[in-house]
């Protein structure tokens, strides 16, 4: 790498970070208040890294119960 090439590692802001996740600005800044969701804090400013973000999403997946799948069909 070159020293004038940036890494590709990129940080979203919250507003970003809620788009992804297609969820408001304040589930964010509950999840962020609750420390639920990891963030970056820079100076006064917070950022989140879109692996981070993959986690919480694969975090939060709720199995089907067993005994529901079954009687759908």
């Amino acid at each position: 790498m070159s020293s004038n090439e940036i890494p590709s590692r990129r940080c979203l802001t919250i507003t970003e970070a809620a788009e992804y996740l297609n969820v408001s600005v304040r589930f964010m800044r509950r999840r962020v208040a609750q420390r639920e969701i990891p963030y970056l804090k820079l100076g006064g400013l917070v950022r989140f890294e879109l692996d981070d973000l993959d986690e919480f999403i694969a975090q939060s997946r709720v199995p089907a119960a067993d005994h529901l799948v079954g009687s759908a069909r």
